[in-house]
């Protein structure tokens, strides 16, 4: 499934992103490319700055018995020097790190992987992940699978050094799931000015998804967007049923 690539990883705390990166050459001319890639986490994968991963790959597993292997075609592969980035989150993997088995790499975000590339000339190439990776901080600062993220546009990326090459003896199953995929552009029904002086996006619906937008601010300038299912009796925003999850962009 994935053969001969090794685990790699970076020490982290908190609910900090770590990305992984590898410059490779192609030297001939690509007729398929597959990506084949878990992680102890959620992870995305851009693959010469285009996006390949589908959202929250590869999904919520039971991590004590398996992880999930998920497969991407890739077909922006070319002709001389590519760059492949792997970023990993904890997702729903940290909430297992009291599991004795799994502690010692919820403190890691970790993946694995295997780019297999077959040029029309019959020759292969397979770029796996190795020690030849480079760990990188970006501008996402955290990420939490209930909390949303916090990106500092501002950041440059951090080199952190060298991976490091783990062990990870969670078996590996070809994930039978079928991957998250964006299915529409849904844009606000109405902006609402409620008493408390809130601005409130209502898209008229319930939906699970992510929030593009763009915005004139200056360098310095903090942008929140907190996520809420109803409004109060007073018509005021509200999510105090969200508990602790912080619910925030």
């Amino acid at each position: 499934m994935i053969l001969n690539a090794s685990w790699i990883g970076k020490h982290t705390v908190n609910d900090q992103v770590t990305s992984y990166k590898k410059t490779f050459v192609c030297d001939g001319e690509v007729r398929s490319a597959k990506l084949s890639i878990t992680a102890c986490g959620v992870l995305s994968v851009l693959i010469n700055g285009k996006k390949i991963s589908s959202p929250l790959a590869p999904g919520y597993s039971s991590y004590n018995n398996r992880l999930e292997v998920q497969s991407f075609r890739v077909n922006n592969l070319k002709f001389g020097e590519n760059v492949i980035e792997i970023s990993v989150a904890p997702g729903w993997f940290k909430w297992y790190g009291w599991d004795s088995k799994l502690a010692k790499f919820s403190r890691y975000r970790a993946v694995i992987a295997c780019l297999d590339v077959r040029y029309k000339n019959g020759k292969t190439l397979s770029v796996k992940t190795d020690g030849t990776f480079t760990a990188f901080k970006g501008q996402t600062v955290w990420s939490s699978i209930y909390g949303g993220e916090c990106v500092d546009a501002t950041a440059k990326s951090k080199k952190l050094g060298n991976v490091t090459l783990i062990d990870v003896d969670i078996p590996l199953i070809k994930s039978k799931a079928v991957p998250i995929k964006e299915q529409e552009i849904i844009t606000p029904k109405e902006i609402i000015h409620t008493q408390k002086g809130e601005l409130v996006l209502d898209f008229g619906q319930n939906l699970t998804g992510y929030v593009h937008f763009t915005v004139n601010a200056k360098r310095g300038d903090k942008i929140k967007l907190s996520h809420g299912e109803v409004l109060d009796k007073d018509g005021n925003f509200y999510n105090a049923n969200y508990r602790s999850a912080k619910s925030i962009v």
